[in-house]
């Protein structure tokens, strides 16, 4: 239903593009252009499928919350139950999707010294007896990117620092593997891009830094509330598992649906080419 770009540049500076329609519509309508005149450190992506809340610009994610003069994006897959109660709880205003809210508590907490940590902790334990989410959140002040998830929503990190890419991560492998092999000329070999499934409920950073020396770290597992049975095992470490050959083959005998996820989200995390740019559609003070 919408779509939204966040990038931060090697100044500091972040851009943030949002639109109604699905990401084709989105690149046919220029609004990647912005993306090719900047040199990034940090990006973040989204496909919205609307679940609260009217389809808008607004609406869209990234969600954007101004910390101390500095700003913070968020965007999730999945869905915040009574997400009213959330806002009374941590004295935000509610805002008409329920993704957003969480991103205004968080911020709330920030405002008040939290740490980032804390703040996704303490947030994350209200919810997570009433949602299901994947979150991705980047900080402009200190370039990071934070990712953690709910047992039932996927989240997978992957590695490209064989090709000077640095981390990437999207909702699931085949996603990733789809928007991979659209345009495996100028990104390299996916068989030297290794990966991992995020344990749900661990908080990850991706600390910034070189694209090929960029680090996904586990900061700490996130208190939480009991809600759904999950007994998967999770590695890790990050492997090396694709085989390009194969996969052109299976994309074109099974186009099978890969929207289990309410939103089909299409993140870059942390990575710094020489790529993109943006149309004057910057941040200038406005939340």
């Amino acid at each position: 239903h919408s779509t939204g770009l966040v990038i931060q540049s090697a100044k500091g500076s972040c851009y943030v593009k949002k639109d109604v329609g699905d990401g084709a519509s989105y690149v046919a309508g220029g609004n990647s252009t912005f993306l090719f005149k900047h040199k990034i450190v940090a990006a973040l992506g989204h496909n919205r499928f609307a679940t609260t809340g009217e389809i808008s610009k607004r609406n869209a994610h990234p969600f954007c919350q101004k910390i101390n003069g500095k700003w913070a994006f968020g965007v999730h897959n999945g869905i915040v139950g009574n997400y009213e109660e959330l806002c009374e709880e941590f004295g935000v205003a509610k805002p008409a999707v329920d993704s957003e809210a969480v991103f205004r508590a968080i911020a709330r907490m920030r405002r008040e010294g939290a740490t980032i940590p804390d703040a996704i902790e303490e947030v994350t334990y209200y919810i997570s007896s009433n949602a299901d989410f994947a979150f991705a959140y980047l900080d402009q002040d200190s370039r990071d990117v934070y990712l953690w998830r709910s047992p039932d929503r996927p989240l997978t990190i992957f590695d490209a620092g064989k090709l000077n890419l640095g981390k990437w991560f999207c909702s699931t492998e085949e996603i990733f593997i789809d928007a991979w092999m659209s345009i495996k000329g100028p990104l390299g070999m996916l068989k030297k891009v290794s990966h991992f499934e995020a344990v749900p409920y661990r908080l990850y950073r991706i600390k910034a830094g070189k694209r090929s020396d960029l680090v996904s770290k586990k900061i700490r597992d996130l208190r939480h509330q009991e809600r759904w049975s999950y007994s998967a095992s999770h590695d890790e470490n990050y492997t090396y598992g694709f085989d390009e050959d194969d996969l052109l083959k299976s994309m074109d005998e099974d186009k099978g649906d890969r929207s289990a996820c309410t939103d089909k989200q299409l993140s870059l995390g942390s990575v710094s080419s020489r790529l993109w740019e943006h149309d004057k559609h910057f941040l200038k003070g406005k939340g």
